[in-house]
């Protein structure tokens, strides 16, 4: 979404937080209310300096009303994908040692407590080495 759009989504929701209404917000910018509604339509877009004022006005950063943020339902995704990753190099990882040394129900409880206890970066670490594995796998 271009900046654009996202200043005319957010311009609204963040006027209200302050409590402002159009004719407010353009009394404190010292603009005309016409302005301020055809930024609220996506008619028009204010130059950087004005939004900055726009942004202090009403109590928000510029970054508020012109950078898109990540929705819930994406951290949600981006989450459950690396859960989704974390658990197939797990179980990568679990069938290459099987066949070595056969594990125990126990050896499995400890390797899966193990990897459920990891930081994301060690886990990371441990994708990188499954994906290098599975490389060299397929080029022999």
């Amino acid at each position: 979404m271009d900046k654009r759009q996202i200043f005319k989504r957010e311009l609204p929701k963040y006027m209200d937080k302050a409590g402002m209404k159009q004719v407010d917000l353009a009394k404190a910018l010292g603009m005309s209310k016409s302005t301020v509604h055809c930024w609220i339509t996506g008619k028009a877009f204010p130059e950087i300096d004005t939004i900055q004022r726009i942004a202090d006005a009403i109590g928000c950063q510029t970054d508020d009303l012109i950078v898109e943020k990540p929705t819930s339902t994406s951290l949600e995704f981006l989450a459950g994908t690396v859960q989704q990753y974390a658990l197939s190099a797990y179980t990568a990882l679990n069938e290459r040692i099987k066949p070595q040394a056969p594990a125990t129900p126990a050896e499995d409880a400890k390797l899966a407590a193990l990897w459920r206890n990891a930081s994301l970066q060690a886990k990371r670490a441990a994708i990188a080495v499954l994906e290098s594995m599975k490389e060299d796998k397929f080029a022999k």
